[in-house]
């Protein structure tokens, strides 16, 4: 073993320190690479470089779809399926009968999106500036942009929703079927919580 592995040293304005790093070193010998984000290019990139990758996928279903495909692109870089792994989406609201845990997601769900928070979700998919609708009132009535120069950009690379048309006519179709205003949409259509329940639930259902 080289005994200079681990040491470092450092002599600086704020503080001098020196010592013996007595941690393994890591398998991959560097930093670990994780992605986060479901756009193609997302998946691209951790195929190719990536040694985990966060999934926003929590039921069953879905993880198997984003597993499948996520795997299959690591042979044409080189690599394999081992080489990536996948940390799924998994959120619980938790308590001591069913009812109360299913009370508890809903108020989670609420306070976790503000009026604004709801605005801002629905400009990734309108690609317009929607600061002036009521967040408590009715979606839109008017289609996405769906132009190149998206309004989202300077906060996030990805579009999520590939036919944001598509997604704003099924959004519109939900809100009016439940009376559901903007907040409403984006609290019931989010990332929920994938297991709700009392521990004997969960247990079961895990």
């Amino acid at each position: 073993r080289d005994a200079k592995a681990g040491a470092f040293v450092h002599t600086g304005q704020h503080f001098d320190i020196h010592g013996q790093f007595n941690v393994p070193r890591s398998p991959q010998g560097r930093p670990v690479v994780f992605q986060a984000g479901d756009s193609e290019e997302g998946r691209e990139f951790a195929a190719a470089e990536a040694d985990a990758i966060f999934s926003r996928h929590g039921t069953l279903e879905a993880g198997r779809a984003f597993y499948r495909d996520v795997k299959s692109r690591l042979a044409k870089y080189g690599r394999r399926p081992d080489q990536l792994l996948i940390l799924p989406a998994a959120t619980f609201a938790l308590a001591d009968t069913d009812a109360e845990a299913e009370e508890l997601a809903r108020e989670v769900r609420r306070q976790q999106v503000s009026g604004a928070t709801a605005l801002k979700h629905l400009e990734f998919v309108w690609n317009r500036n929607l600061s002036a609708y009521d967040p408590e009132g009715p979606l839109p009535d008017i289609d996405p942009d769906v132009g190149d120069d998206h309004i989202s950009q300077g906060r996030a690379q990805v579009r999520m929703y590939r036919d944001p048309v598509a997604t704003a006519r099924e959004w519109r179709e939900l809100a009016a079927a439940n009376k559901w205003s903007i907040r409403d949409l984006v609290i019931n259509t989010g990332n929920r919580q994938n297991f709700v329940g009392s521990p004997a639930t969960l247990a079961t259902t895990i």
